[in-house]
Parts: C-alpha cells; sequence; structure tokens
C-alpha cells in the first residue's frame, strides 16, 4: 500500500512540474512569434458544457444509468494567425468534467455523482473555412489535462438488496481522488466563429462550439474492477459545449 502510494506521488509531482514548465514556456512563446510577423490575440473566455464519462467503473456494482451533467469552463487562450488561412491557439483553463447517474441500483432507487475537476491546456491548429469579414475557423489537436480534484456523491434509499461491493459506495460525499489517473489527454475539435468591432478594431468577440474526446482511461489501475458481469472497460473523458471568449489584438 505505501508502494502504491509512493508511485502515486512521484507521478503527481512529475506532472506537477511539467505543468510548471510548460506554464514558463507559453509566457515566452508569444514574443518568437512577433518576430515573424502575423497577429497576436489574447482571450479570456468561459463556457458551459454537457460532460460525460464513457462507459463507466462502478467498482463491480450495477451500473447506473446515465443522467445529462454539465459544467463550467474559465480559461486564458493566445491566438496567433500567421495568415488569414491558418493559425494556431494555446492556453490554459478550469474545467469540472465527470457525469451522474440515477436509477435503480439492486432494487432501491440510487444516485451517483462523479465530479472531475482539470486543469487543462489545449494546442489546436486553426484553419480558415469561410467569410474573411466575420471568419470562420475550424480547430483540432491535443489537450493535456491534470486531476486536482475527484469527488464521488452517493445515496441510495432504504429497501433492495444488499450492493456487491458497498465498499466502493458509500454513502455521501468522498474523496476519491487516488482512484483517478492523475492526468488524461483530449483530441479537441472546436467550430470558431468571430465578428470583429468596427468601433474597437482590437477587439474581436469569439463564439466557440467545442468537444473533447479522452484517449487515456481516466481510471486509476489499482480501480479497474470488472463489473458483475466480470468485464472491464476503460473509461474516458467526453464534452461538448458552448464557449464565449473577448480576443484583443496585441500584437499585428
Amino acid at each position: 500500500m505505501k508502494t502504491n502510494q509512493r508511485i502515486f506521488e512521484n507521478k503527481l509531482n512529475i506532472f506537477r512540474k511539467t505543468l510548471l514548465v510548460f506554464t514558463l514556456t507559453i509566457t515566452i512563446i508569444p514574443l518568437a512569434w512577433s518576430q515573424r510577423g502575423g497577429s497576436i490575440y489574447l482571450e479570456p473566455s468561459g463556457a458551459i458544457t454537457s460532460r460525460w464519462i464513457a462507459n463507466q467503473d462502478i467498482y463491480g456494482n450495477g451500473e447506473l444509468p446515465y443522467v445529462t451533467s454539465f459544467g463550467l469552463y474559465g480559461g486564458f487562450r493566445t491566438y496567433y494567425f500567421a495568415s488569414s488561412d491558418i493559425g494556431m491557439n494555446y492556453g490554459i483553463g478550469y474545467r469540472r468534467m465527470g457525469q451522474n447517474y440515477e436509477g435503480d441500483e439492486k432494487g432501491a432507487n440510487a444516485k451517483r455523482k462523479v465530479t472531475l475537476d482539470y486543469i487543462q491546456i489545449p494546442m489546436l491548429g486553426m484553419f480558415a473555412l469561410a467569410d474573411r469579414e466575420y471568419p470562420t475557423w475550424f480547430s483540432i489537436g491535443p489537450q493535456i489535462c491534470f486531476l486536482t480534484k475527484a469527488n464521488q456523491y452517493f445515496s441510495r434509499e432504504p429497501g433492495g438488496e444488499s450492493l456487491m461491493r458497498p465498499e466502493y459506495l458509500p454513502e455521501g460525499d468522498t474523496n476519491v481522488y487516488q482512484w483517478f489517473r492523475p492526468f488524461d489527454l483530449m483530441i479537441v475539435m472546436e467550430f470558431n466563429k468571430m465578428f470583429r468591432f468596427s468601433k474597437a478594431p482590437r477587439i474581436t468577440m469569439n463564439y466557440t462550439l467545442e468537444s473533447g474526446f479522452g484517449v487515456l482511461d481516466i481510471n486509476d489501475e489499482a480501480y479497474r474492477i470488472p463489473n458483475y458481469r466480470k468485464i472491464y472497460g476503460a473509461s474516458h473523458n467526453m464534452y461538448f459545449g458552448f464557449r464565449v471568449g473577448i480576443m484583443y489584438r496585441a500584437i499585428r
């Protein structure tokens, strides 16, 4: 048990250092890009998303029906446009992921809420689709995610049969950070529609339809427990949503 704890802490320290190095690096990149020409925009943004965990892990108990769940996002991005046809954006943000469930569990109604909070670092290529005056862009690329908080809430009405693995579904809120991998890698796709203000030429509104799918199994190896059919399937983060940002042209 102590060995697993030590391995977990070592992995966490490595990813914290990686995050620090990356944050320092992205503060320097715009200065290097500005020497090559093109335009650089800075953008604070916020989003609301529908969040999902594809293929729930309920640790040997009966699976619960999925319930539509929503989460918020807030972050900051830098956009670099080498020309009117191609660009890229990268940044850092904080997003709530996870999934809610509700339904019959061994003859009694139950609720389960899994909340996963991540620091996310996207790096996306951008390709112009149409309309030079009010540009539309398609963006795609990887996003590194660092887990900062993991919580499970579970409640079950009286009655019904006993749970098969009750130790994994305690009543109330439970800190389950160690049940999950401390990082994830996602593939992100976005459609960006931008509107410039004629009276404030440095300001652009950016409306974005965003989506992301996790490549990695989000469950920690020690908690990849087969269901009651003795089958285990990897769990993946997913989200779909709408983001709004205000872009400020810093360099041109």
